[in-house]
C-alpha cells in the first residue's frame, strides 16, 4: 500500500493530533484501517471480540487472574503467540532477554483465548483481567449510558468523514464511515479502563525501562502513552520486515505519536531507514535477531549431512498458497527426482485446510510440512534453496543461511521486490521458469550481516542497560 498518499491525507486533516477526551481514536485505528484499504475490498472489517471469543475470555480469567505486585528493573509486554522449544513454550523474542535481565516482570495478553504451557518465564503475569473488564465497560456502557456512547458516536463520524471518503478516492474502494467509527467508538471506551488498569501497574513496578513485541498493539500503546508521561523510555523489538509499505511505522514528518516507543531495536543498519519512522534515527539501533541466531547455531551442523540432492524449500502462505502449490506440483514433474528434493512448508494457518485447498500436492507426492514439530530454521540448514512470493520474514531468514531465493512474481511487496533488483534474489513467472533457473547452478554470496547485525543477545542486552542507566 502507499503509505504516502494515506499519510497526506492524515496531514492534511491533522488526524494524528485528533483527539476524544485525551484518547486519540485515529491513532490507535490507523493501522487497522490503512491494512483495510490495501485488502482493496469493503466489508468484513470487525472489531472487538466474538461472542465464542468472550467466552473462551472468560473462562481464561477465571484461571488466569494475577497482577505483579513488585517493583522491577524492567517490564516486559511479551509476545503472547509462543513458540514451543525442547518441550516448553518460550516467546522467542523476551525470553531469553529476560534471563539475561533478571530483575524483569513479564505482562502477557491471551493468545487465541488462551495461554500456552508450561513456561519458564520468570515473573510472568497475565492480563486477561484487565480485557475482560475493558469489554464489559463497552457493554455497560452501551446500555446503561446510550447518551455517552451517541456523543462519542457523533464526534468521531463528524472528525473522520471526510478523510474516510478522501481515503476511499485515493484507493478506490467504498467503505462506510460507519465501519471504521464503530471501531474507534469501541476503542475509546476500551481506553478509558485500559488506561487506569496499566497506569496503576507501571506505577507500582516503577521500571527503569519498558520492553515490548508489537508496538501498534492497543496494549503497548497504552503502556507507551503512560511511560511518556512518566519518563520511562520504551523499546520495540523488530519482529517482521519493516518497510515503506507497513502502516505501523510510516508516518507524516513532524508528529510526536504519545503511542509510538521511544526506541525501535532493528535486525541491522539495513532497516534504519526502510520506513518514515516517528522517532530520530539514532533512536532505531541495530542489534540484531537473538532468537535466529540461537537456532542458526542449533542447526548449523545440519547443513554438513544434507542430502546428495539439492533441496528446494518452498515457503507457502495463503495469499499465494494456491499459485505457488501448484508451481511445487509442476516442478517436482520437470526436475530429475534423483538430483532435486521438494519440501513444500505451509503456513501455520494452512496447516487444518491444506488437503482440501491443495489436494494436487497429495496427488503428486510432493513433500508436505503440515506441523510445527518440524522446526523452520532446520528446514533451512538443510535446504539449498528457498522458494517463496510473499512479504515474509522467513524469506530473510533464509538468507541468513544463504540459501538461492527465487521469488514469485505476483503481490510481492517492496522490500521483497528490492532483493530481487539487487541480485540477492530472482524473479520467476512460473514453474518452467524456475526449472530452468534451477539447473543453471546459479549461486550467490551474501554476507550475513547485510540483513542481520551478529552478536544479537549481547548487543540487545547491552543496549538495554545503556537505555535503563542513561
Amino acid at each position: 500500500m502507499d503509505m504516502k498518499l494515506f499519510n497526506q491525507i492524515e496531514a492534511k486533516y491533522d488526524l494524528l493530533n485528533t483527539e476524544i477526551d485525551g484518547y486519540y481514536f485515529w491513532n490507535y485505528s490507523r493501522w487497522r484501517l490503512a491494512d483495510f484499504y490495501e485488502l482493496r475490498k469493503s466489508g468484513g472489517y470487525t472489531s472487538g471480540a466474538s461472542a465464542k471469543e468472550t467466552k473462551t475470555s472468560i473462562l481464561t480469567v477465571l484461571k488466569n487472574i494475577k497482577i505483579p505486585v513488585k517493583s522491577c528493573d524492567m517490564l516486559v509486554i511479551n509476545h503472547p503467540r509462543r513458540v514451543m522449544i525442547d518441550g516448553i513454550y518460550e516467546c522467542i523474542y523476551t525470553d531469553k532477554i529476560v534471563e539475561q535481565i533478571g530483575n524483569a516482570v513479564v505482562l502477557e495478553e491471551p493468545y487465541e483465548g488462551s495461554h500456552s504451557k508450561p513456561v519458564h518465564t520468570p515473573n510472568l503475569f497475565y492480563t486477561d483481567i484487565i480485557g475482560l473488564q475493558c469489554y464489559l465497560h463497552c457493554v455497560m456502557t452501551q446500555v446503561f449510558r446510550p447518551k455517552e456512547f451517541e456523543r462519542v458516536k457523533n464526534e468521531i463520524t463528524a472528525r473522520i468523514n471526510n478523510p474516510i471518503k478522501e481515503l476511499n478516492e485515493v484507493y478506490h474502494v467504498e467503505i462506510k464511515p460507519d465501519i471504521i467509527v464503530n471501531e474507534m467508538m469501541y476503542g475509546y471506551f476500551m481506553y478509558q479502563k485500559e488506561y487506569l488498569f496499566y497506569k496503576k501497574i507501571i506505577k507500582r513496578l516503577r521500571p527503569k525501562v519498558i520492553l515490548e513485541v508489537v508496538s501498534y498493539n492497543r496494549e503497548c500503546m497504552v503502556v507507551n502513552e503512560i511511560a511518556k508521561e512518566m519518563n520511562i523510555p520504551t523499546i520495540e523489538l523488530q519482529h517482521g520486515i519493516i518497510g515503506e509499505e507497513h502502516s505501523a511505522y510510516n508516518f507524516p514528518q513532524g508528529y510526536d505519536i504519545k503511542q509510538f516507543p521511544q526506541y525501535i531495536f532493528l535486525f541491522s543498519e539495513y532497516w534504519k531507514n526502510k520506513a518514515s519512522f516517528p522517532i530520530a534515527e539514532a533512536e532505531r539501533i541495530a542489534t540484531g535477531y537473538p532468537h535466529l541466531e540461537r537456532m542458526a547455531n542449533r542447526f548449523i551442523s545440519y547443513r554438513e549431512n544434507r542430502a546428495k540432492q539439492k533441496t528446494i524449500l518452498f515457503l507457502s502462505s495463503g495469499p499465494i498458497g494456491d499459485k505457488l502449490s501448484q508451481i511445487a506440483v509442476d516442478l517436482k514433474k520437470s526436475l530429475d527426482a534423483d538430483k532435486f528434493r521438494i519440501i513444500y512448508k505451509l503456513h501455520p494457518k494452512e496447516y487444518v485446510t491444506w488437503q482440501q485447498d491443495y489436494p494436487h500436492l497429495i496427488e503428486a507426492g510432493v513433500e508436505v510440512i503440515d506441523t510445527n514439530q518440524i522446526n523452520l530454521y532446520e528446514l533451512f540448514a538443510i535446504s539449498d534453496v528457498q522458494v517463496s512470493g510473499y512479504n515474509s520474514t522467513t524469506v530473510f531468514e533464509g538468507l541468513y543461511f544463504n540459501l538461492q531465493t527465487f521469488i514469485l512474481n505476483y503481490a510481492t511487496a517492496v522490500e521483497i521486490d528490492d532483493l530481487c533488483k539487487k541480485g540477492v534474489a530472482c524473479y520467476f513467472d512460473d514453474a518452467t521458469e524456475l526449472a530452468a533457473l534451477l539447473n543453471s547452478d546459479m549461486s550467490i554470496d551474501l554476507p550475513k550481516n547485510n540483513f542481520w547485525q551478529s552478536n544479537a543477545l549481547e548487543n540487545t542486552v547491552n543496549e538495554i542497560y545503556k537505555i535503563m542507566n542513561d
